[in-house]
This record gives structure tokens, C-alpha cells and sequence, in this order.
């Protein structure tokens, strides 16, 4: 950092922590008779923090992928690899209620839509990695 950036510095640290009842104006045209750039200072501070709520918001929107990626995988298992079989199996547990009257009634309102009485196994994966991502209720 320069010398003249860090006289900037201390000079406006010392304005800053001054408990003087300064207005706007007043501090604005004091930092600038001490050579800060007012409207550059402003600009950068305001990326800054846009930059940094952005950076909190995509770590925020990344830990929520993981948790519901977990919750995901806890509830029915890994359903890549779950054979045919085993889908239909939940898919029944389902309908039983076995997972609470949200999903119950989730693949009660599945079941009126399917166009035949036999979903792929496309169909039926996908269905189940949606529904999975539900509340319980």
C-alpha cells in the first residue's frame, strides 16, 4: 500500500471512530480535503459486499443441496441402482401409508395419473427422487 493510501487510511479510521455528530455532507467533504476518493471508496465497498452476500448465499444454496440430497438418500436409498423390483416395493410401501398420509396421498394422486397401470422404470425412479424431497407431514 502507498503512503498516501495508508495516510487515507489512518485518516479516515480517525474519522470514523470520532464520536462527532458529523453529517453526511460534512464527512463526505472532510475524507475528500484529505485526499480519499469518496465515490471509489463507496463503489469498491459495495462490491465488496455484494460480493460476499453472494458468496454466503451460494454456500447457503449449496449446504441446502446437500442436506436435501441426504435426506434424499436416507429415505429410500440410492435409487440409481435400486433394481425395478425394490421401487415397486416402496412405491407400495407408499401407498400403504407406511411413510405417513403426505406421501400416501401423493401416490394416490400418482396413481390417477399414470396412463397405464405400469410405469416405467424411468417413470417410477423419477417419481420417487421427487417425492423424496418432501416434507413429512
Amino acid at each position: 500500500m502507498s503512503k498516501d493510501n495508508q495516510k487515507s487510511v489512518i485518516a479516515l479510521e480517525a474519522l470514523l471512530l470520532d464520536d462527532s455528530d458529523l453529517s453526511t455532507a460534512d464527512l463526505r467533504a472532510d475524507l475528500e480535503a484529505q485526499g480519499v476518493d469518496v465515490d471509489a471508496f463507496l463503489n469498491r465497498f459495495s462490491t465488496t459486499v455484494k460480493t460476499s452476500i453472494q458468496r454466503q448465499a451460494k454456500q447457503a444454496a449449496q449446504v441446502a443441496r446437500v442436506e436435501a440430497s441426504q435426506k434424499k438418500s436416507q429415505r429410500f436409498g440410492d435409487l440409481l441402482d435400486t433394481p425395478m423390483s425394490e421401487m415397486v416395493a416402496i412405491f407400495e410401501r407408499i401407498r400403504a401409508g407406511e411413510f405417513g398420509a403426505g406421501f400416501q396421498q401423493a401416490a394416490m394422486a400418482r396413481c390417477r395419473n399414470l396412463k397405464d397401470s405400469h410405469p416405467s422404470e424411468t417413470e417410477l425412479r423419477s417419481w420417487l427422487e421427487d417425492i423424496s424431497t418432501m416434507e413429512e407431514q
